[in-house]
């Protein structure tokens, strides 16, 4: 009798197969998972390498890219030049994609731009100023404007317009997100949409959304440990008005 028939709790040897994400990336041909909670601690198939910061690093290792991990040593001339090639495509990817966001940005930057028309560059310099959060309630005090009351009238009137006209797009662009999305129309009255406002009007322009890993992750995280500290309070708080019930 076999020790597997006699020891009912043995387990048969199953080979494992080598951890990997499920992705087409070059890199992969190179590496294996070393602990399957971090995924971004990779070992090289070719020599005993392990990086700890993805796969991308891993491609600059068996590429022989300089300066940020060591060169594999045990990489052929082919294995370089695809992970290189692989680089090179990702880093132009990369570019488009930014190039594309900026496209983006660009077309906002210009709608909310003030335009020739407004006379903005008639009074005190030859190129619109910028404008700020403070414009609506201030009047310009460059010297061509001092002691002239009818050209800061004017200015203050310019002003407003123009913060008109930027109120009015951004509405449009919250309106065009909001229909694209299918986002329910009450959403628009949620409190923490007017404090997402007021955060991107404080930071000003050049501010970035999250990306998807930050929403799954750390602001996740952030966020649960904001709401358990909320109840907490909330307990003590309930416990406290309480006891002072029964006093």
């Amino acid at each position: 009798m076999s020790s597997a028939a006699s020891n009912p709790s043995a387990q048969p040897a199953v080979d494992k197969q080598p951890l990997k994400r499920n992705s087409d990336d070059i890199g992969w041909e190179y590496g294996t998972i070393v602990n399957p909670n971090d995924w971004n601690v990779i070992k090289c198939k070719l020599c005993p390498m392990v990086v700890k910061a993805g796969i991308y690093r891993l491609k600059l290792h068996i590429a022989g890219r300089k300066g940020q991990v060591r060169a594999c040593p045990n990489a052929t001339q082919e294995d370089r030049d695809k992970c290189s090639k692989a680089l090179d495509d990702s880093r132009k990817v990369k570019i488009a994609r930014l190039t594309e966001k900026q496209e983006v940005i660009d077309v906002v930057a210009d709608e909310m731009d003030v335009n020739d028309d407004t006379g903005l560059d008639d009074i005190g310099s030859s190129q619109p100023r910028t404008m700020g959060p403070m414009d609506k309630f201030t009047m310009s005090l460059d010297s061509n404007s001092l002691g002239s009351t009818q050209k800061n009238l004017r200015q203050q009137k310019i002003s407003e317009h123009v913060m008109k006209e930027r109120l009015h797009i951004l509405k449009r662009y919250v309106a065009r997100w909001m229909y694209v999305q299918g986002i329910p129309f009450n959403a628009i009255n949620c409190d923490e949409f007017d404090q997402v406002l007021e955060a991107a009007g404080r930071f000003g322009p050049g501010a970035k959304k999250p990306y998807q890993h930050e929403l799954r992750e750390k602001l996740l995280h952030e966020e649960v440990e904001d709401t358990k500290k909320m109840i907490k309070d909330h307990a003590q708080e309930w416990k406290k008005n309480r006891l002072l019930s029964y006093d």
